[in-house]
This record gives structure tokens, C-alpha cells and sequence, in this order.
């Protein structure tokens, strides 16, 4: 994943990039991510005609209780190894920056 830097004026301003894991178990799916700098975020979704919508939540680990929202679509089909998808990063409902994600199946 990689994310703009914030519309906003808000802390950890710049752009950055992420890697993530991805589980699909039928026509559900999950993707997550834990890194060094403390942040951990979640998405699910389900596959459904050719698309994959995910929908999570991430938090900054020493401070759980402010976090933001995350949601993505793209294509995704059962005979492509990849799914590119554009979302969003809101904070209070409020987008704050714009990402692409980019998950490739093994």
C-alpha cells in the first residue's frame, strides 16, 4: 500500500508505503499488517462479481484509542494473481489521504 501525505496538517504528515499481508478463504477476504513502528491495521472484504471491496481500521499501538478508517475496491477475479485497488484514509469520517493498494497471490 502506499498512501499520500495527510490532506490535513495532522501528525506523521508524510507519504509513506506498507506491506501486507493477505488471507482469502473462499470468497472472503483479510488483509493486515503489525510493523516495527507500532502501527497495526486490518481489512476485510468479500469477493464478489470480479471485485474486492475492503473496509478495516488501523491505530498507532501506543495510542489505541485514536485511529482511522480504511477502505479500498478494485477488480479482483479468481484467475488473476494480482488485485490493484485506490482507496482512502478517513479520520473522524474526514478523508485524509488517498492510497493505491497493490496485493499480489502467491
Amino acid at each position: 500500500m502506499s498512501c499520500s501525505a495527510r490532506m490535513d496538517n495532522g501528525p506523521y504528515h508524510d507519504s509513506y508505503q506498507a506491506i501486507f499481508l493477505m488471507e482469502v478463504t473462499g470468497n472472503s477476504a483479510k488483509a493486515y499488517r503489525k510493523n516495527s513502528q507500532k502501527v497495526s491495521e486490518v481489512l476485510t472484504g468479500t469477493i464478489a462479481n470480479n471485485s474486492l471491496s475492503l473496509d478495516g481500521f488501523g491505530h498507532r499501538l501506543d495510542m489505541s484509542d485514536t485511529g482511522w478508517q480504511l477502505k479500498f475496491s478494485g477488480e479482483f477475479s479468481a484467475d488473476v494473481s494480482v488485485f490493484a485497488g485506490k482507496g482512502t484514509m478517513l479520520l473522524d469520517a474526514q478523508p485524509v489521504r488517498t492510497c493505491d493498494l497493490v496485493l499480489t497471490r502467491n
